[in-house]
């Protein structure tokens, strides 16, 4: 008996599996592409979960050794920089020339974040 391909497409679990990957996949590539956002005169406005990795491949500045070991994104570096969440509007400045501003934040996460490279 032969069933039609969408039929069969719904019905199998393996091939849905294989959809809602492919789409996964296009919804994280989407994402990555909106992670960082260049503005005039050295700012870059980025999401906090950007890896430390792909922010000095970006910006350019690379990090201390030291505070990569313990961060995978900007935003738990900056987490580590303050001891705490902060606030929106927070201003941190770094060690090698960089300057936060939190964009966004709540109480449990920063979500945004303004870098100036001086």
């Amino acid at each position: 008996m032969n069933f039609p391909i969408l039929y069969t497409f719904r019905r199998c679990p393996y091939a849905m599996r294989a959809r809602m990957a492919l789409y996964h996949a296009k919804i994280n590539y989407e994402h990555r592409e909106i992670l960082l956002k260049n503005r005039p005169k050295k700012l870059y406005e980025i999401s906090a979960r950007l890896t430390v990795k792909e922010f000095e491949e970006k910006i350019g500045i690379f990090l201390p050794k030291e505070e990569k070991e313990d961060v995978d994104t900007v935003g738990g570096l900056v987490f580590n920089l303050l001891g705490k969440i902060p606030s929106r509007g927070e201003v941190i400045n770094h060690e090698s020339g960089l300057e936060f501003t939190i964009l966004d934040a709540d109480t449990r996460k920063i979500k945004r974040i303004l870098v100036n490279v001086k």
